[in-house]
């Protein structure tokens, strides 16, 4: 079930963003035929494209995950689902309606729903590890994980790793070509998925043996804390290689555009591929603190 709905997920994220990049081209192109293009700064048209993809991405793929087959209409569990839609929903509709900074900037208002909903996955999952009826090694592994994810939070408010590009790049920074910051964040994407792929794989072998009293609450828990590892490691993946997205745009664009059409002179086609891929970094960063507090509500249910 994991492999068939994350697929049909990715599907549509893909569908759902090639779709709003139609939809923001067509309003530059209705907005230069108006004249209102010129009166705004590229800055601005930059972010208002990235924000109409966006905003139609994250409404097909709300829709989608709402009608989905896998989803009960009634129950608990189809309760908690529309619920963390919902706090998604809330948070990308701040993002999106926030005036003064672009949504890629490290001040948008973003950053509070992800800080708190990271603070309450922590909460959550350290509660649940320090239930008598839990084994140990759970209660360790809930417990560690919650006050890593507790960190997180306070790094998202007080941006404690903007700090790393302060201390100046690293001979492996040099040779990769990345910066300090985007190379440790990938690093940090890199290992957690990994680590996330590992704890699905044994606690699932686990599980099947019966081992430490795991059962199906706790290989759900695995499979969210592997997607929200996917989400993590996307979004890391746009924010440390944005500029070979573009490159690899302006490829693809060239042979339908040729090389004297105005998004292919300077940065211009660069600053729009930047902007919505940095962009979308933000929303997938808050879908992987929302996957990460569905593993804390489902690990800490009392379901079986």
């Amino acid at each position: 079930m994991f492999s068939r709905v994350t697929g049909r997920l990715g599907v549509f994220a893909v569908v759902s963003l090639i779709i709003g990049v139609i939809v923001s081209v067509g309003l530059l192109a209705a907005m230069a035929a108006l004249g209102i293009a010129d009166r705004l700064q590229a800055i601005h048209l930059h972010e208002i494209f990235a924000r109409t993809a966006l905003a139609v991405v994250v409404v097909i793929l709300l829709i989608a995950v709402l009608r989905s087959p896998d989803i009960p209409r009634r129950g608990a569990y189809g309760s908690n689902v529309r619920v963390l839609l919902a706090i998604y929903g809330v948070g990308v509709a701040a993002a999106l309606l926030d005036p003064f900074n672009a949504i890629r900037n490290e001040m948008n208002v973003i950053r509070y729903p992800t800080a708190i909903v990271l603070t309450v996955a922590g909460v959550l999952l350290v509660r649940a590890a320090l239930a008598a009826r839990r084994h140990l090694v759970l209660r360790l592994a809930a417990g560690g994980l919650g006050l890593v994810l507790v960190a997180a939070a306070a790094d998202e408010i007080l941006q404690l790793h903007e700090n790393l590009n302060k201390t100046g790049d690293t001979s492996l920074s040099q040779a990769t070509g990345l910066e300090t910051q985007d190379l440790a964040t990938l690093l940090v994407a890199m290992s957690g998925i990994v680590i996330a792929w590992l704890v699905r794989r044994v606690i699932r072998n686990l599980a099947a043996r019966g081992t430490f009293g795991l059962g199906g609450r706790e290989v759900a828990a695995s499979d969210l804390f592997l997607a929200a590892g996917i989400a993590f490691l996307a979004a890391m993946m746009l924010d440390s290689f944005d500029t070979v997205v573009s490159s690899l745009t302006r490829a693809g664009l060239s042979p339908f555009l040729g090389q004297d059409h105005a998004l292919m002179q300077g940065l211009s086609l660069h600053a729009y591929v930047e902007t919505l891929a940095n962009s979308l970094e933000e929303f997938l960063e808050f879908g992987s603190a929302v996957l990460l507090l569905a593993t804390a509500i489902v690990f800490g249910s009392d379901d079986a």
